[in-house]
């Protein structure tokens, strides 16, 4: 079978389900209701989900950072272990990795066919997130997995990896505000809802000082026996306070394994977060969609420098105005634009232009319809010292990342770096 078939056929497969978005939402399945119907499609497929140990991982930020430290400590002490994370920046397979690599894309499509005949056997099959869900679960059984390091896509009680027995150790990193339009407004609607994986008998950690969110934290512990645990950030940077998390998870687990200098810089280098992709000018892409992670973005931007150029798109349901609020003031030029992902809706580039005009009104904002024309001008229009952040969004960076690096590469090397190199800048 040629490389090319092997490719299409990926790609015919990730069209199917993406086509499948919204399914439970056309059919009118209450959130309450979704994982129940979920649950039953999995146990015809024979409960993969059950066949290995589970570190089950929420937050509003920095959760990818603690899965990756976490499953790249696993790694280094000799288990067979998986991760899976939400969202993908270029590809699908990007979702789901066994040790060091992704799912190939064979093994992503084969397993897709493999569970398709089960969608018949429930009243309603899964829709684009379950879908993805269950090829993990399936490939973590199939590959023998003795842990899996699982992230939360949104929230956590509702989350469609909320269907796991009780795992080994819950985290929630930390609650802000995102995804309020099903989470809830306040912070103790989203913590109520981050609580819900916290399950019998197992160990919770955070690194959340706010009281209120605790005491929901501490009151979930409480009624199902889970052993409480708080990590204080005690003023230290994000990162180190992610580290602290992973480390307190290993240690829970008995690993012999310490996160040191080296292996954070490994398993934090993600495709789209913080990444310098290119240098002279140098180029950051970072898919920061809340102010929370845009905050945490503008703290490492300023060790850095102040942003040249800013090139930002931003999902019509994330609280955009915020966003720019807390970007705006740290670049120079700025540049409005959208990108094309067709599950998702961008904010109108001309929204974004009147909120900075009003707020903003000595800056003048640029617009581009299409991303690639906007970062073709920006890169042409630059100076080798300059510094460009791309932002906002992790569809539009993902979609402008195979500028440098095209999906083809990923699924090829299966890895999101050149050559499959995990180590140094592009």
């Amino acid at each position: 079978m040629g490389k090319n078939y092997s490719i299409k056929k990926y790609h015919r497969a990730v069209d199917f389900i993406e086509g499948m978005a919204g399914l439970y939402t056309q059919h009118g399945v209450r959130k309450e209701r979704k994982n129940k119907i979920y649950k039953e499609f999995l146990q015809k497929l024979g409960k993969p989900q059950n066949d290995y140990k589970i570190i089950h991982v929420t937050g509003t930020a920095g959760k990818g950072s603690v899965c990756s430290q976490i499953h790249a400590a696993l790694v280094k002490a000799g288990y067979n272990a998986g991760l899976y994370l939400s969202p993908h920046t270029t590809s699908a397979v990007e979702r789901i990795k066994l040790n060091d690599r992704y799912i190939p894309a064979e093994a992503f499509y084969n397993i897709l066919d493999k569970i398709k005949p089960t969608f018949n056997k429930v009243a309603i099959p899964p829709d684009f997130f379950g879908i993805i869900v269950a090829i993990a679960f399936q490939y973590f059984s199939e590959e023998k997995c003795d842990y899996v390091v699982l992230e939360v896509g949104a929230g956590g009680q509702y989350d469609h990896t909320n269907v796991i027995p009780s795992p080994v150790i819950a985290i929630a990193t930390n609650v802000g505000h995102d995804h309020t339009e099903y989470l809830g407004k306040t912070l103790v609607e989203i913590a109520r809802h981050k609580a819900g994986i916290i399950k019998k008998h197992c160990t919770f950690i955070t690194s959340d000082n706010n009281p209120k969110v605790l005491k929901i934290f501490k009151d979930r512990c409480k009624k199902v026996n889970a052993k409480y645990i708080h990590v204080n950030p005690n003023g230290a940077h994000y990162t180190d306070i992610n580290t602290k998390v992973a480390q307190k998870a290993i240690d829970v687990l008995g690993v012999d394994v310490k996160i040191n200098k080296s292996l954070v810089e490994k398993s934090s280098r993600l495709p789209c977060r913080q990444e310098i992709i290119q240098k002279k000018p140098t180029i950051m892409l970072d898919g920061a969609h809340n102010p929370s992670k845009m905050n945490a973005l503008i703290s490492t931007i300023k060790k850095v420098a102040r942003p040249d150029y800013l090139i930002i798109g931003i999902s019509a349901n994330k609280d955009w105005r915020r966003i720019l609020k807390t970007i705006v003031p740290h670049a120079k030029k700025i540049i409005l634009t959208k990108y094309v992902a067709s599950r998702r809706t961008t904010v109108s580039p001309i929204k974004m232009k009147k909120y900075i005009n009003k707020h903003f009104p000595s800056r003048k904002p640029i617009i581009y319809w299409d991303p690639l024309d906007a970062l073709r001008d920006v890169i042409k229009k630059s100076k080798k010292d300059d510094f460009i952040l791309i932002t906002g969004s992790m569809y539009l960076t993902g979609e402008l990342r195979t500028y440098w690096i095209p999906e083809e590469n990923i699924l090829q090397y299966r890895s999101s770096f050149k050559n499959g190199n995990s180590n140094g800048h592009q």
